[in-house]
């Protein structure tokens, strides 16, 4: 009896020392464990913020090219309104095309806002969108110059020589014909100008909200 006395002081000391051990191998582990975590979270928070100065920097690229688009488009209605404001049926063939040279150069705007890979790395989805609304009006327009107003101007304004062809026949002008296809064009322009600066105005709150 005394012997296992003797003995049972060391046995509660071995037990002491394993549960510390124990203790202490498990600190080790959790706190191995937190580090990792931790430098998970950091390099996570690295990737938002890096992404989040990639957006900014896209939206920033896409508010200059819709600055210039506005600028465009403005001036484009201008000579637009001001060539329809005068007497087309009393005015010399050569003052209507003084009047008509600027207003059709300007409106041959790029139909592509931005390139494909700007596009693709926005991650803002209402803006994307509201971007393929604005591109489409912009084709449209472009489509209407090219196919409609160009061809026929080319048959009577001596401005466009360069695009006329040896074959083309003159025709008879009549300003109504012209004018419908301006006042078309000029429909396009203001719901483009009205888009482009909703636009802007929503990447502007884009950029002061991320």
């Amino acid at each position: 009896m005394s012997y296992l006395r003797s003995r049972n002081p060391r046995v509660k000391k071995s037990i002491s020392s394993y549960f510390i051990e124990f203790i202490v191998v498990i600190s080790a582990i959790l706190l191995s464990a937190y580090i990792i975590n931790s430098q998970i979270e950091q390099k996570e928070k690295d990737k938002q913020e890096l992404l989040i100065t990639k957006e900014k920097n896209t939206l920033k690229q896409i508010k200059i090219r819709l600055s210039s688009i506005s600028n465009e488009t403005e001036k484009a209605i201008n000579q637009i309104q001001a060539y329809l404001s005068i007497n087309r049926y009393k005015s010399p063939l050569d003052s209507l095309g003084i009047l008509l040279k600027p207003c059709v150069s300007a409106q041959l705007l790029t139909p592509n806002l931005v390139s494909k890979e700007l596009y693709k790395s926005l991650k803002n989805a209402e803006i994307q969108s509201e971007l393929l609304a604005l591109e489409y009006l912009i084709k449209q327009d472009s489509k209407l110059i090219n196919e409609r107003v160009l061809p026929y101007s080319e048959s009577h304004f001596d401005f466009l020589k360069y695009q006329q062809n040896p074959k083309l026949k003159r025709i008879e002008f009549y300003p109504s014909t012209l004018d419908a296809m301006l006042s078309n064009s000029l429909t396009f322009k203001r719901e483009i100008l009205r888009k482009t600066k909703v636009l802007q105005e929503n990447i502007e709150k884009a950029l002061t909200e991320e």
